[in-house]
C-alpha cells in the first residue's frame, strides 16, 4: 500500500511530535510482543472472514526463511528543506 504525498506529509509532520512518536513506539512494542501474536492473528483472520479488509488488500503470511526489504524515497530536499523537491 502506497501513501500519497498528502498522507506522507501528514505522517512526517506527526513524527515531529514527541507524543505521536511515543504512541507509535508503544504500538510497535505491543504488536512486537510474542504474547499478543495469537490474538492479532485471530483478529486478522476474523476481518478476512467477514470481508472487513479494505478492497484489494491481501494479507501476507510470512514463513521462516523469507525476508522483506523495503525502501523509502527521500522525503525532504537537503537543498530547500521542503518536501518532494
Amino acid at each position: 500500500m502506497d501513501m500519497n504525498k498528502g498522507e506522507l506529509k501528514t505522517f512526517a509532520k506527526a513524527m515531529e511530535t514527541e507524543e505521536f512518536r511515543d504512541m507509535l513506539g508503544d504500538y510497535v512494542n505491543e504488536i512486537s510482543d510474542p504474547k499478543h501474536k495469537p490474538e492479532m492473528q485471530e483478529y486478522l483472520r476474523q476481518m478476512e472472514r467477514q470481508g472487513d479488509l479494505p478492497a484489494g488488500t491481501k494479507l501476507i503470511r510470512p514463513r521462516p526463511g523469507y525476508c522483506i526489504k523495503t525502501t523509502i524515497k527521500k522525503m525532504v530536499s537537503e537543498k530547500t528543506k521542503s518536501f518532494f523537491d
